[in-house]
């Protein structure tokens, strides 16, 4: 590919035609129609401040950070950053000529240990004045005594409320400012040099999670795993082979991925692509993170859900929805207080629904046709009692314009007990952990499912297809998960009774065979000889295969969730003894 073509260049012709010149670049208009009229209609800000809120956006984000919790040096470090550089950052002004405020501390962050400057990293970078500032963070960022970090992102993990004996999951863990910051919080105890609790950081993104490692490890805390794998279909996990149970999470963090219009001061092009769409096309799989998550989590445990959307389709809709789903086992806690100093917004009680095109719906009912399938009743809110039964208020939302931030939603969760779905598990089988002392026996279920099959037969001897079996009801397996019968189950134990019918059908045309003299009418449609008896009892075997073939056209499915990649065997199936 030429140059010009490759760098989007106008090519000279003439003498000059080998040289070539860049393009100009259209610089992003911080404007978005849809948005105007979209969260405006809602009413997310407060009356008489949507100006302020609207110029905020366009106005670049203020650079952050924040001191490592854990480091036995950070007060130090504190005081010489103090000392040294916020003192001399007075009276400085901009590339435009506009002073700059002097840092300031995130006075809801713990120990005064976040801090923001009042300029954007561009004007870090290109500032004189800040130029030894600039180079005292990167090299503090690289050794692990700072990390540069969005303010808002800050308040997830330390509304997770994490203790060192904790075991936590981040299931949306990239590009990993959140998993350090909950490993500091595991090493907060300075007299414990290992604690006993650990962090799993998961992301679905293998190029990211390799960013996260190079996050992570600056911190040299022995106590994170990373993870990559699906969120929404996170499988259970063990301590170690011999470990009778799966782990369950006393912390849970769940920043799924979300359209991202509150992150509109640092990621310009959401200005140009923004629309309506973008929260109920995310909304489903928020929902089934959020899912995952939950069942992962102990009884007892907290979870914080947080996007960064200002969007209620991606915030309030799926809360709630989990929250009627869990029939009381779940609740929102109050964290209001819990943050000195954090100017954050209650969370919606009542919301409408939005087309691409820019159509309002107050109600699932109201929506055409042709956009049920991007419209889905859960995203619609309940009936005011139903919300205000929840607390929705007790979320909250972040507004840039009030602390000079972005945009944030976080909701924080308690499990007060076991999820309906998964009250009446049975216990956990494992075939991979044959001998050992919790390892269960088989044989009584085995004889159960032969016992239920020979059930199923009809007055004619002819058995009756699963569906007809189980009548709709569905099946447990050994390992508690709730799971569909497949026409598979019958195809093995049905050939010894096909064969049998076979026989009998043989046995059934030699009684029936005329007499050559008997002079029957018939007798020329009944084979007369050997030749044509076996080729009627292969024509008649041929039927009753093609009927056995076309009983297992289904597809089988596997055990477990239905994303689940995993497939779980039996210790009696006759393919796992090569495997094991």
């Amino acid at each position: 590919m030429p140059k010009e073509e490759m760098f989007g260049c106008n090519k000279l012709h003439g003498n000059n035609r080998d040289k070539w010149q860049p393009k100009s670049y259209k610089l992003t208009v911080r404007h978005n129609e849809l948005f105007q009229k979209y969260y405006q209609g809602l009413g997310i800000v407060p009356d008489g401040e949507w100006d302020q809120f609207y110029n905020h956006l366009k106005e670049s984000l203020p650079v952050s950070f924040r001191f490592t919790g854990f480091k036995r040096q950070s007060r130090v470090l504190l005081n010489i950053i103090k000392t040294q550089y916020f003192e001399k950052l007075v009276d400085i002004e901009s590339e435009d000529g506009k002073p700059i405020q002097p840092l300031k501390c995130m006075e809801w962050y713990p120990d005064e240990l976040g801090w923001q400057l009042n300029f954007s990293r561009k004007e870090v970078r290109n500032n004189t004045a800040l130029e030894k500032l600039h180079k005292f963070l990167i090299s503090e960022t690289e050794s692990g005594n700072i990390s540069r970090q969005e303010a808002v992102s800050m308040i997830p993990p330390i509304l997770l409320d994490v203790k060192p004996h904790h075991k936590v999951l981040d299931l949306c863990a990239a590009p990993g400012s959140k998993t350090a910051q909950l490993i500091e919080f595991l090493h907060a105890d300075e007299n414990k040099t290992i604690p006993d609790g650990f962090v799993v950081a998961n992301d679905v993104d293998n190029k990211r999670c390799y960013m996260m490692v190079h996050q992570v490890k600056r911190l040299q805390s022995p106590c994170c795993v990373v993870v990559n794998h699906d969120a929404a279909t996170m499988p259970n996990l063990r301590m170690s082979p011999d470990s009778p149970d799966f782990v369950s999470y006393d912390r849970v963090l769940a920043d799924v991925p979300c359209s991202g219009d509150g992150t509109l001061r640092k990621n310009l092009d959401v200005w140009d692509t923004w629309h309506p769409a973008h929260g109920p096309t995310l909304h489903g799989l928020q929902t089934r993170i959020l899912k995952r998550g939950l069942e992962l989590l102990a009884v007892g445990g907290r979870l914080v859900y947080s996007t960064c959307s200002f969007n209620p389709v991606e915030n309030e809709a799926v809360v709630v929805d989990l929250l009627q789903r869990c029939e009381g086992a779940l609740e929102l806690v109050d964290v209001s207080e819990y943050l000195k100093g954090l100017k954050a917004m209650p969370g919606l009680l009542t919301w409408r629904c939005m087309s691409r095109s820019g159509d309002w719906y107050d109600k699932y009912e109201e929506v055409p046709p042709k956009l049920l399938s991007q419209l889905r009743p859960t995203m619609f809110p309940p009936s005011e009692e139903i919300t205000k039964q929840f607390n929705l208020n007790r979320c909250l939302r972040v507004l840039p314009h009030h602390q000079n931030t972005g945009g944030f939603f976080i909701a924080v969760m308690m499990k007060k007990q076991q999820l309906p779905w998964l009250r009446q598990i049975a216990p956990t089988k494992d075939p991979f952990l044959k001998g050992h002392k919790f390892a269960t026996d088989n044989s009584t279920e085995k004889k159960q499912d032969d016992a239920n099959i020979s059930q199923s037969k009809t007055d004619d001897g002819q058995k009756k297809l699963p569906e007809e079996v189980s009548g709709g009801q569905s099946k447990t397996s050994e390992e508690g998960v709730v799971i569909e019968k497949t026409n598979t189950e019958v195809v093995s134990s049905d050939q010894n009774h096909n064969s049998e019918q076979v026989a009998s059908s043989e046995d059934k045309n030699d009684e029936e065979m005329p007499d050559k003299s008997g002079g029957d009418s018939n007798a020329s449609a009944v084979p007369q000889n050997s030749t044509d008896k076996a080729e009627a009892t292969s024509q008649e075997k041929r039927k009753l295969e093609n009927d056995r073939n076309q009983q297992v056209k289904k597809k089988q499915r596997t055990m477990g969730f239905k994303e689940d990649p995993f497939l779980f065997l039996k210790e009696t199936d006759e393919v796992w003894p090569p495997i094991q």
